[in-house]
């Protein structure tokens, strides 16, 4: 048994295959799981790159991926849980053409642990709001939603001290939500029960759900939230997202903003609450100072 262990896998695709669409550039054999291939689906942007990496086992594995796209782009996440699908993206300083393909070699460490059963999560998606077995409420204003103390406490040290300290939850069984809507609540439910969920699929969704995870200790939805952001960042909201993430003290989410403004500093000037928003918030354009010089494309109102 290894207790953990490198392996490399290469993918090539053709730029006009994956320019602005998602393109499925193939599968290898994982060499560390049984009867399990990986899967590389990747995106060009004029801006960014995704990849998501998705493999046919399900089990639930700790690994360290580093994603190497030709010499431009490097994509790393260090000792996350993937199940069967994992998103990553980075913004493209430099807009130049690739060539007619490219290279994307994708090296992971895979680190030991006791197997999860390949079909666990297909089996507790029947029980996500599913009041069958359940031992805990969910209660949000007047609604309620049913769940399981064993899921909530497996994923969150915060729901578990509730859960097993002389505390009101542990007695009533139930877990009052004051600060999340209910649809909120859903979709952290739902990717607690099944390890994914298709529902983060804009800014506002990705920073409510991103705030619960965040006071509530779920280290692995608020990883999935900050990458599902960087799809869906644009001119139009990205100072609300920045305003809410130093709000929040969201530093990674911070650094995605950061990242998008500096790609986008010749286009400045079409969003005119990036303005307000450095006066209102001085230290915000002293971080962008400290992070990427003195840049003169970089527009920035004096500091005060």
């Amino acid at each position: 048994m290894y207790q953990e262990r490198l392996v490399t896998y290469n993918w090539q695709a053709n730029t006009d295959e994956c320019a602005d669409k998602w393109y499925n550039c193939g599968s290898r054999p994982a060499e560390v799981l049984e009867n399990c291939d990986i899967s590389l689906t990747i995106i060009l942007k004029p801006v960014a790159f995704g990849v998501r990496l998705r493999k046919t086992n399900h089990a639930s594995c700790r690994v360290s991926i580093h994603i190497q796209v030709e010499s431009r782009l490097a994509i790393t996440a260090n000792k996350v849980e993937w199940t069967e699908t994992f998103e990553l993206c980075q913004f493209r300083e430099d807009p130049e053409k690739f060539q007619t393909y490219v290279n994307v070699k994708c090296d992971i460490t895979w680190f030991r642990r006791e197997p999860v059963p390949p079909n666990l999560w297909k089996k507790l998606h029947h029980f996500c709001l599913n009041p069958t077995f359940s031992d805990v409420k969910i209660v949000i204003g007047n609604e309620e939603l049913p769940a399981h103390k064993m899921i909530l406490a497996a994923y969150s040290s915060v729901f578990a001290a509730m859960l097993t300290n002389p505390m009101r939850e542990a007695n009533e069984h139930r877990i009052q939500i004051v600060d999340a809507n209910i649809e909120t609540m859903r979709i952290v439910l739902q990717y607690l029960y099944q390890g994914s969920t298709e529902n983060l699929n804009n800014t506002e969704t990705i920073m409510r759900v991103w705030i619960v995870a965040d006071k509530y200790n779920i280290e692995e939805l608020k990883l999935t939230c900050e990458f599902r952001l960087m799809y869906f960042l644009d001119l139009t909201n990205v100072v609300a997202v920045l305003r809410d993430a130093d709000s929040y003290e969201a530093r990674m989410i911070k650094d995605i903003c950061f990242d998008f403004i500096y790609v986008h500093r010749d286009r400045l000037d079409a969003i005119p609450e990036f303005q307000v928003l450095c006066i209102e918030r001085p230290h915000l354009a002293y971080s962008l100072m400290l992070k990427f010089g003195n840049d003169r494309q970089l527009a920035l109102p004096p500091l005060r």
